[in-house]
């Protein structure tokens, strides 16, 4: 499963037919911005994994032609990077 925002901050699940649109999904939990979607959806994953699996086989398409890829999460609270040489 595959978490990704697009088109103006709509949480969706990438598949390898295009996207699908979670954002009902997520304002039913009570989290309206993105970033506050991203993080609901990742600390209540083991809550909700059945729901979006079937949201994953039974929802609408958007084709990717249609859609426009944001950061998965705009404002991390963390970046963890480490340098070296190969």
């Amino acid at each position: 499963m595959k978490l990704i925002l697009f088109n103006e901050g709509c949480p969706g699940l990438l598949t390898d037919g295009g996207v699908i649109d979670i954002s009902q999904f997520v304002m039913s939990t009570g989290k309206g911005g993105c970033q506050e979607a991203m993080e609901t959806i990742i600390t209540r994953m083991d809550d909700i994994r059945f729901d979006l699996s079937r949201l994953e086989k039974e929802g609408d398409m958007i084709p990717f032609s249609n859609v426009t890829l944001q950061a998965p999460l705009p404002m991390p609270h963390k970046i963890l990077c480490m340098g070296g040489n190969f």
